[in-house]
């Protein structure tokens, strides 16, 4: 793995064929570096300038003052170039040039050529035409993609870049510089990959790279081409870290990656969405689910995907029956859970924000119960702030917490957000994702399980 560091977090870096115009593909690596407050070296190789945005150029690689620990390739003319590279002493580069630019010579016999410069020099290689890399947590990037400096400084937070993101697709891989999921969720490591390409890292060495990082909680996956280096290393990462994936196209090989352990998801966004799931929350210990909504129509959309999921409406004891029942006045349904508090006693949100505190507390302290949902459907008058709720998740740390929000005001709906994330309660805002999300988390706690106790002397 630390043969792969210098392409994440090189201490110095060459961008060989650099533009002047910031506009293009190959200038923009250069302001991105500077966005991201890249503290390495950086080298500038541009026969026709003599500096850039105050950074001297060399002419040649040659001529380079020092053998830097990667070298991007910016510019069509790869195969002397990477030629050049070699001849400095330059172990590591990554292609990022379209190579289809190199005067309609067919891929196939570029390839061979590039192949063949990096195996006489020992150089390892990423690409051809990749759009790049990015390491927030290391301030570096290699993207041709705009990178956004309030990106980079929300990927700086170590508690918000827990997503380690590997697409086939250079435009959504790019994206991530500009984009990031709800609730402040980032990118610890972002790579552009090709699936098994001849001759460079491949894709499985890449997939363990990520996965070893200690920031990266769980990692999402766009694939189009699922190839065995790959489910190889999801076998091999599965253990002791949560992989998602969305195939593209026809669903050759999805099995192979689903029996390496990979988690299969419905679209495309639960990649990010149910991502979060995982970074905010505990792993549960069952599937008996705690409900507490405003509406029996509210709580029975949440319900309805139950059954497609493998989750149970949790059974409280008779002792907890009987407090929420008191909590409810005596309205509650037979078996007390889900807790419907409609119609509530005045529109109060104080008055709600009590009923949903003691409820939350009764169910958490039920070892029938193994997690929490909320069914936030709500106006104003009966908004309350989910910060009650701190308290509560510090003394039960090992059941989850998460919330759907259905026909909620907007500006009441962003408040409870953004108390969410303080606290980091997963909301989502449709239930069929919420419940995707919780059996994912259930799926991977007994998977995790069953490896633990699978080695020796092992236990969950």
């Amino acid at each position: 793995m630390s043969e792969i560091d210098p392409f994440f977090a090189p201490r110095s870096v060459a961008l060989v064929g650099v533009s002047r115009d910031m506009d293009k593909f190959n200038g923009i690596v250069l302001k991105n570096l500077l966005a991201v407050n890249y503290p390495g070296r950086i080298y500038l190789v541009n026969p026709n300038a003599k500096e850039i945005l105050g950074i001297k150029c060399y002419p040649r690689v040659v001529d380079l003052p020092e053998v830097p620990d990667l070298a991007i390739i910016l510019y069509p003319d790869v195969t002397p170039i990477l030629e050049n590279c070699g001849k400095k002493g330059i172990k590591n580069v990554i292609i990022q040039v379209d190579v289809t630019l190199q005067g309609g010579a067919n891929q196939e016999s570029i390839d061979e050529a590039i192949n063949e410069v990096a195996a006489r020099f020992g150089i390892k290689f990423m690409g051809p035409s990749l759009i790049g890399l990015i390491n927030f947590p290391g301030h570096f990037t290699s993207s041709l993609i705009p990178v956004r400096e309030h990106m980079a400084r929300l990927g700086e937070d170590p508690s918000r870049a827990g997503i380690g993101f590997m697409a086939q697709s250079g435009g959504l891989a790019g994206a991530c510089g500009w984009w990031h999921p709800s609730q402040d969720i980032s990118f610890a490591k972002v790579v552009h990959f090709h699936g098994q390409v001849n001759g460079s890292i491949s894709d499985g060495s890449l997939m363990r790279y990520i996965a070893s990082d200690p920031l990266v909680r769980v990692v999402s996956l766009f694939v189009r081409k699922i190839s065995q280096s790959l489910v190889d290393a999801v076998r091999d990462c599965a253990p002791s870290k949560p992989i998602l994936f969305k195939k593209c196209g026809q669903p050759l090989d999805v099995d192979k990656l689903e029996a390496a352990g990979a988690l299969l998801v419905e679209d495309y966004m639960d990649l990010f969405e149910i991502a979060k799931a995982f970074i905010f929350s505990p792993l549960p210990s069952g599937n008996r689910i705690g409900l507490i909504g405003p509406s029996s129509g509210a709580i029975d959309v949440v319900l309805s995907e139950f059954k497609n999921n493998g989750l149970e409406l949790a059974k409280p004891s008779p002792a907890i029956e009987r407090k929420i029942a008191g909590l409810l006045g005596g309205r509650a349904a037979k078996r007390c859970n889900p807790v419907d508090f409609w119609p509530p006693p005045r529109f109060f949100g104080h008055e709600i924000g009590r009923i949903h505190l003691e409820a939350v507390d009764y169910l958490m302290s039920d070892s029938n119960v193994d997690a929490i949902f909320l069914v936030l459907e709500f106006f104003h008058e009966i908004e309350f702030d989910l910060r009650i709720f701190k308290d509560l998740l510090a003394n039960h740390p090992g059941k989850p917490v998460m919330g759907v929000l259905i026909q909620a005001e907007e500006d009441g709906a962003k408040r409870v957000v953004r108390a969410a994330t303080e606290m980091n309660i997963p909301i989502f805002s449709e239930p069929e994702r919420l419940v995707r999300a919780y059996a994912m988390l259930h799926k991977y706690s007994r998977t995790r399980a069953k490896a633990a106790q699978s080695k020796p002397g092992g236990s969950p």
